[in-house]
């Protein structure tokens, strides 16, 4: 019996629970995926298993011995080629360093003065840089003004707001006695219309507001994994050992999913969910999305 004849009869799940081995080892020796596994880590493995199941696993025993003895091979580097240490080049690393730093520092320098020069040249054509001279002439233009002009300046506003003085009893009077009633109505007539418009709100909301529906998910693997699907309404168990992406559909009926020690995600309705937790999985899939559950959940929806 091979170990393919074994994962037939029994799950990830259960030969890890007998064996006491790690669910991702099992994977990765079902698979041949040697390249995360240490030698010794991978033959104890399956000296595990034979023993458990009173199984041979000679061939599956010989191609992980020769895959590590081809990475060992691949991994020795002859000494006559081994790289050669290059010194006595320090010296000459700082010292263009300096230089390019000195040359950096005299072009900033440079250009730095010269536009300082061609802005202060600008901002004296332009006539922002006033003399002293001239802010003096100013203040006494300024001074010189006849007092009379700025008597005629102030007068309309003393006149004005004498007037005001004059009519403010009465203006007031009148306000309070016409402000009571109109300012009720006004009210009255807001609170009644936020009322309609918020309750023309909430309707058009119940009416256009649906709940969101899937009708796939995809299944995306990182690389090769194991993983089961149960279909809700008959039961039947269908398992997987496969590295492409999977189109689940739920159209029709719902589905149960678990997995283990794998990395992956999942598309529904362009949002993707991404697991790398190397841990146990189990969800539910049906037309309202994806329902993470329990072990014990999902041993129960298998009844």
């Amino acid at each position: 019996m091979q170990l393919d004849d074994l994962f037939d009869k029994q799950s990830i799940e259960s030969i890890a629970k007998k064996t006491k081995l790690s669910p991702e080892i099992i994977a990765k020796l079902l698979s041949k995926e040697f390249e995360g596994l240490q030698k010794t880590q991978a033959l104890g493995a399956l000296s595990i298993i034979e023993r458990e199941y009173g199984i041979s696993l000679e061939s599956l025993r010989e191609e992980c011995k020769s895959h590590f003895a081809d990475h060992k091979l691949s991994g020795i580097i002859p000494a006559s080629v081994a790289p050669l240490r290059k010194e006595g080049r320090t010296g000459s690393k700082i010292f263009m360093l300096l230089f390019l730093a000195a040359v950096i520092f005299g072009a900033w320098y440079f250009f730095a003065d010269y536009y300082k020069e061609k802005i202060g040249s600008m901002v004296s054509q332009e006539g922002l840089l006033i003399a002293p001279a001239e802010l003096d002439e100013n203040r006494a233009v300024e001074q010189a003004k006849p007092k009379e002009a700025q008597a005629e300046t102030i007068m309309p506003e003393q006149k004005s707001a004498a007037i005001n003085e004059d009519n403010f009893s009465t203006v007031e009077t009148n306000s309070a006695q016409a402000a009571t009633p109109l300012t009720e109505e006004a009210v009255a007539d807001a609170n009644k219309s936020e009322a309609n418009a918020a309750q023309e709100t909430n309707e058009t909301n119940l009416t256009t507001e649906t709940p969101l529906s899937y009708e796939n998910i995809t299944l995306m693997p990182l690389k090769t994994m194991w993983f089961r699907l149960v279909d809700l309404e008959s039961k039947k168990q269908t398992k997987f050992m496969r590295s492409k992406k999977l189109e689940i559909d739920l159209k029709e009926h719902g589905w149960l999913f678990s997995t283990s020690g794998a990395a992956f995600s999942l598309i529904a309705n362009g949002v993707i969910e991404e697991f790398a937790d190397k841990k146990e999985h189990y969800f539910r899939f049906d037309r309202d999305g994806i329902h993470p559950i329990s072990n014990s959940e999902f041993q129960k929806a298998l009844r």
